[in-house]
């Protein structure tokens, strides 16, 4: 039976891939690719929108659980939940990927593989777009590889508060609360969850549990004091404790996480709406502590950042937008502490040339306190052949990362580290083959990378060690194929090559992601996901020097379903790899067998 799927979900997606979460896109509205509010299908470049409804459909638990199923994203993670991960977009290292939550930078000084997402729950979570090819034009740094940008849910009507409470396989439960609401001045929302799981050993050399707590809070509040301005509050804080498994030995060691992120901004248009005006400032915190039979490492990362945008719309559908963002990231790691600073100005120009024409361009200098300056470019547009509905896109961008703190001016760094650069180029087509019903197309990209950064066990210093490339195809289709039943294929072809031993592992070279969602009726739906990642290759570092394993292929399958018992009542429950498959994606550590979940929401 396992192969027979495997069989048929490869011969569906040798074809297909999805690009956005539903077959009508042309209402879609992408905010953080430009920043600029852009149509879906006036972007040259390729993004994937996961909305609340497939939130809801697919009713995972954590957005990692998410992301693995979009086509040119892999995800490798040290054991189950609330083991580190890392994200892999596009063949991109991880670090090489921005992480914004509500507008916020959650990339540290310390996150040597950019941020950890493994105690980002999906409870409050509005929309996820994923930005594919270099974003350093509106982003600067930590954006080569691309954007993945999230959005917490804004309340809106009556008081809605509501209760939530799941358990299920491997010790674990959540209990969640909340309450969100709004009208045309105040609108509001705010959320508290407890996680807690058991779960299992985190290497498969164990038999000892790995356990992880996490407690969440959020809220974001926005207020519209005229019909032109606008003030919005977000605040995210993290308490998370987990146990993980050390290299010799996997008694006692655990590690302590706070995450604490907020922003403050305020938007007003003038004359006449001509203009729009934001000004907004974050901080974010990220404090760890590394707990081993030996001692307590502490680690912290803050950064406080602010920016000024403005966007001009002028006659005939042209859009300029010119801004200035700065940062200062402070760190501090044993006896190592000290701050990083940068200064980023840049411009866009977006024009509507046709009704069928659409361009895109972007320039950014960088001015770092370590490095100097770093510019970067972007190009892209779109056509289409309205007649036959096809839609050909085209984009250009470079990028950069600077290199971080620990990368610098730890025991193992080196002051004279210089920037990762990267160059891009995509290709596409796109087309509607039933209007609203069925659509499909391709994407070609190359991704060249010099520069890279990597541990050089020759010195024993992190070095600029070599470059990388990374080719690639990205192949979709959308179908609405009855009113009540959509279905969403997709294909990724990878192949990265380069000296950089760390660019060429835990990549997958074929991705399949398909994903069917039934409404059966007015108060039932079930959504099925099928994800099959090919071989790829891993180190083991029981060896010295390090070997080269390769991981088997494996097929992952996720069932999950809802139903509104009542008005207010809603049962759900979910079967987490369906087959058993014993998989794993980074080497000797365990993944989940198979597992159920079920849950009740109520809201008052």
């Amino acid at each position: 039976m396992k192969y027979q799927i495997l069989l048929a979900a490869c011969t569906v997606a040798a074809f297909t891939s999805a690009q956005t979460s539903e077959t009508n896109t042309s209402n879609q509205i992408i905010v953080s690719a430009t920043r600029i509010e852009t149509p879906l299908e006036k972007m040259g470049t390729t993004v994937n929108v996961i909305t609340s409804k497939d939130i809801e459909n697919s009713k995972a638990a954590t957005v990692s659980d998410l992301l693995r199923r979009v086509p040119g994203v892999s995800i490798a993670r040290n054991g189950g939940p609330g083991q580190s991960s890392s994200i892999y977009l596009r063949g991109a290292k991880p670090q090489h990927t921005l992480v914004l939550i509500d507008g916020v930078r959650m990339n540290s000084q310390l996150g040597l593989s950019g941020y950890d997402m493994t105690h980002l729950q999906t409870l409050d979570i509005d929309t996820i777009e994923i930005l594919k090819g270099p974003q350093s034009t509106l982003y600067g740094s930590d954006a080569m590889a691309g954007v993945i940008s999230i959005t917490t849910k804004k309340g809106s009507g009556r008081p809605v508060p509501y209760i939530d409470i799941e358990g299920g396989s491997y010790g674990t439960w959540r209990a969640a609360t909340g309450v969100s609401g709004g009208d045309d001045l105040l609108d509001y929302s705010a959320s508290i969850q407890r996680y807690e799981r058991l779960g299992q050993s985190a290497k498969n050399t164990n038999d000892e549990t790995d356990g992880t707590k996490n407690t969440t809070f959020s809220t974001r509040l926005g207020t519209r004091p005229t019909d032109t301005t606008s003030l919005d509050f977000t605040l995210r804080y993290i308490d998370a404790f987990s146990d993980y498994d050390g290299f010799i030995d996997p008694i006692g060691y655990h590690v302590a996480d706070e995450q604490l992120s907020t922003r403050l901004s305020g938007s007003a248009s003038v004359f006449d709406d001509l203009v729009e005006s934001t000004v907004g400032a974050s901080y974010v915190d990220l404090y760890s502590v590394n707990i081993t039979p030996l001692d307590e490492t502490p680690f912290e990362a803050k950064t406080y950042s602010a920016d000024w945008i403005n966007i001009i719309y002028l006659p005939a559908d042209h859009t300029l937008m010119a801004g200035i963002d700065g940062s200062r990231d402070e760190y501090e790691f044993r006896t190592v502490n000290g701050y990083l600073e940068n200064l980023g100005v840049f411009g866009a120009y977006q024009a509507v040339l046709s009704s069928s024409l659409n361009a895109n361009l972007g320039i950014r200098n960088d001015t770092h306190s370590e490095f100097g300056n770093e510019t970067t470019y972007q190009a892209s547009g779109s056509y289409e052949f309205q007649p036959t509905g096809t839609r050909l896109k085209a984009s250009w961008g470079t990028g950069f990362k600077a290199p971080t703190s620990y990368q610098l001016y730890s025991a193992f760094g080196d002051p004279s580290l210089q920037p990762e650069n990267s160059e891009s180029v995509e290709v596409g087509l796109e087309q509607q083959i039933i209007t609203n019903r069925l659509d499909v197309g391709i994407a070609v990209f190359r991704n060249e990378y010099s520069n890279l950064i990597e541990y050089d066990f020759n010195t024993s210093k992190y070095n600029n060690i070599g470059d990388g490339i990374t080719d690639g195809t990205e192949v979709y289709l959308s179908a609405a194929i009855l009113h009540n039943l959509a279905f969403r294929g997709g294909y990724t072809y990878l192949d990265n090559d380069s000296e950089d031993i760390g660019f060429l592992l835990r990549r997958p070279t074929h991705k399949v992601d398909l994903d069917l969602n039934y409404a059966a009726t007015r108060k039932l739906n079930i959504n099925l996901n099928i994800s099959y990642s090919g071989e790829r290759n891993d180190q083991d570092f029981s060896t010295f020097p390090a070997t080269i394993i390769t991981h088997d292929p494996y097929t992952l399958v996720n069932i999950a379903a809802r139903y509104q018992l009542t008005k207010n009542v809603q049962i759900y429950g979910r079967i987490d790899n369906l087959l058993d498959e014993d998989y794993q994606t980074a080497y000797t550590y365990n993944q989940d067998g198979i597992g159920g979940y079920a849950g009740i929401k109520v809201t008052l």
